[in-house]
């Protein structure tokens, strides 16, 4: 890490993603969501005692008491965000609920990345969670059959069925901050999302430039992808832009079978450490990069 001095960030939670998951009822062309497959464990989420385990060992680490993480010597933070992604982790059924149980209970706030198209599912925790966040890359079913975000049958969530979904939850939990996640690739890249997004009116809408990470598929080049941004940049909804270089080394991630990963360049794949509940978070986590300034870049200008 360079260019960084103590206690250089402060920020009010540090978000761990756990990507619970490789399994998906979508088949998008661009997905991040495939592994290596090296590691011959199975996924975590299916044995409640590895999933405690995982989670009290991810907590004990990144709990804001523990002044041993290595991190404090460049950021702080008041709480911890358990981010649950995968894959689709609405697949799991009620081994998600009880995931989100556990985390909430051992001190984490909880949020979900979702396609939407388990609606029942994300109802069921609507009321245990802080934060759910919608992939939706665009409002064509001729664009989203091109990227593959619809099942094998070719069925697709609507914008009524977000719409609706949405409403349903923010009666279920009306503190609950609604984001959308939204991929920019080759299908996508002429698309005016406007009418949508205002629909939703959610309360950020992160968008984010296809990262070439385990495929060159349907990847855009910088020009491409600012002007899908600047066709969008009257909404009134707060976004949060992301290019390539914005992502790199700058997530905490948990991959399905326990490990740190990390995507050190937009294009070289993830490098993995051992694995958590073998070795301990501390361990694991030094074998895998982590760039503080990148993830707090919306604070400070420094760059690692």
């Amino acid at each position: 890490m360079t260019h960084l001095t103590p206690n250089s960030f402060e920020a009010g939670e540090l978000v761990v993603n756990w990507h619970v998951t490789e399994a998906c009822n979508y088949r998008c062309q661009y997905c991040y969501a495939h592994w290596d497959a090296k590691e011959t464990r199975s996924e975590i989420w299916k044995s409640h005692t590895r999933s405690v385990e995982l989670l009290q060992e991810l907590y004990r680490f990144f709990s804001p008491e523990n002044e041993a993480n290595p991190l404090r010597q460049y950021l702080t933070w008041r709480s911890v965000r358990l981010s649950i992604a995968g894959g689709e982790p609405t697949l799991l059924g009620k081994r998600l609920s009880a995931i989100v149980n556990h985390a909430r209970e051992i001190g984490f706030r909880v949020s979900i990345i979702t396609n939407a198209t388990r609606p029942d599912a994300i109802t069921e925790i609507a009321a245990k969670i802080d934060m759910l966040g919608i992939s939706i890359d665009s409002d064509t079913a001729a664009v989203n059959s091109a990227i593959g975000r619809e099942s094998l049958r070719g069925t697709q969530i609507s914008r009524l069925d977000v719409l609706n979904l949405v409403e349903q939850v923010r009666s279920l939990n009306p503190a609950i901050t609604i984001k959308l996640n939204t991929v920019v690739s080759a299908k996508n890249i002429r698309e005016d999302m406007s009418r949508l997004i205002t629909a939703i009116a959610p309360d950020r809408w992160k968008i984010m430039r296809m990262l070439p990470i385990t495929t060159q598929r349907l990847s855009i080049n910088n020009e491409e992808f600012q002007q899908f941004v600047l066709r969008h940049h009257e909404l009134s909804v707060p976004m949060t832009i992301e290019n390539n270089d914005d992502m790199d080394r700058s997530y905490v991630m948990v991959d399905p079978t326990g490990r740190f990963f990390q995507n050190e360049a937009s294009s070289a794949g993830y490098k993995y450490s051992d694995n958590i509940l073998a070795v301990g978070a501390v361990q694991a986590f030094r074998q895998t990069a982590f760039c503080p300034a990148t993830y707090f870049k919306r604070y400070n200008d420094l760059k690692c």
